[in-house]
């Protein structure tokens, strides 16, 4: 999936793609938690995300932030 490399990427036309899923039916939520993208994350947050939406692993973007440690 491609997750905007700046916040200035992503518009009002892609916030549609908040809840699209890539292949491990990772959302952009889980992706910018992955790769540890405090503004993005941020930025996605306003846009309410569906926090419970899980990937294949069974993991929504909650656990991805537990396991990472940056749950606050």
């Amino acid at each position: 999936m491609a997750v905007p490399s700046s916040l200035s990427e992503l518009s009002s036309p892609k916030l549609a793609t908040i809840r699209s899923l890539d292949c491990d039916g990772d959302t952009p939520l889980h992706d910018a938690i992955a790769g540890q993208d405090v503004r993005l994350v941020e930025l996605l947050l306003k846009h309410n995300p569906d926090l419970t939406i899980t990937n294949n692993s069974g993991q929504n973007p909650l656990h991805y932030a537990t396991v990472l440690g940056e749950v606050k």
